[in-house]
């Protein structure tokens, strides 16, 4: 249980402040615009996905997706500025990691 929390955070950690960070900094500019906008789309559906198919154990730790958005919303507010697609966005990205907690303990379930 602690393993899957340690690595949940250290995911959400690399991917929503670390990756974003890094590229603002090293790139900079309107580069740095387009790589985040692809993250956006691509790398933080997948990582609220993975954290949620962590977040399950013999409870459905459903508060690891919720940080995840939150942690992603505070760095996007911060890199670009409070917008309500940023709460959009967030809200996604927690109902993304919660189906998929959901659904691994189903899928769980119905195999035991």
């Amino acid at each position: 249980m602690k393993k899957n929390i340690i690595v949940s955070a250290v995911l959400s950690a690399i991917a929503n402040v670390i990756f974003p960070l890094l590229v603002v900094f090293v790139i900079g500019g309107l580069d740095a615009m387009g790589i985040l906008l692809i993250a956006l789309f691509v790398l933080n559906p997948i990582v609220s996905i993975v954290i949620g198919i962590l977040s399950d154990n013999k409870k459905v730790l459903w508060y690891l997706p919720v940080v995840n958005a939150v942690v992603f919303l505070i760095v996007e507010s911060v890199i670009f500025g409070f917008d309500i697609s940023n709460i959009i966005a967030a809200v996604i990205y927690a109902g993304l990691g919660l189906a998929a907690a959901y659904i691994t303990k189903a899928v769980k379930n119905k195999r035991a």
